[in-house]
């Protein structure tokens, strides 16, 4: 850690906003200690239930969808095959149109359709999720989309 320490000379320099703030570190140690292998693995179990409850939701209302998913994350997409990792989005339009129309449901996700799960998120929350979300998809393809 020397090698971090800006009164050494040569050092590295490495700024960030909560670096070396004793709440913030507290909270990472105590994420590290709860966040075990079962949680873990339901998480990635969770996730793969509510990419396969979205996708039925986007079938059940004609929109083309598709879903990648690595452990407890989801990026979704309203195209009929998940497309390779890139910036620019062809499906950036219905994605930008889902998410004002999940917001107008009562659903928070990410502009870009990305999702996250947390180890205390219940298989209740995910009937919430998919049940807001499909109203959500159903507007959109009431507009057109």
């Amino acid at each position: 850690m020397s090698s971090f320490d800006p009164r050494n000379r040569g050092s590295i320099f490495h700024a960030g906003t909560f670096n070396g703030n004793p709440v913030t570190c507290a909270a990472g140690i105590a994420s590290i200690r709860e966040l075990t292998q079962a949680r873990i693995d339901k998480m990635a179990k969770q996730a793969d239930r509510l990419g396969a409850e979205l996708a039925r939701a986007a079938r059940s209302v004609e929109l083309p969808f598709s879903v990648r998913t690595y452990g407890s994350l989801l990026n979704v997409f309203f195209l009929k095959e998940p497309p390779p990792a890139t910036i620019a989005r062809e499906d950036a339009r219905t994605i930008s149109n889902f998410h004002l129309a999940a917001l107008n449901n009562g659903l928070f996700l990410a502009p870009l359709g990305m999702i996250a799960l947390s180890t205390v998120s219940t298989d209740e929350m995910l009937s919430e999720i998919c049940e807001r979300a499909a109203k959500a998809m159903a507007d959109v393809a009431r507009a057109g989309e």
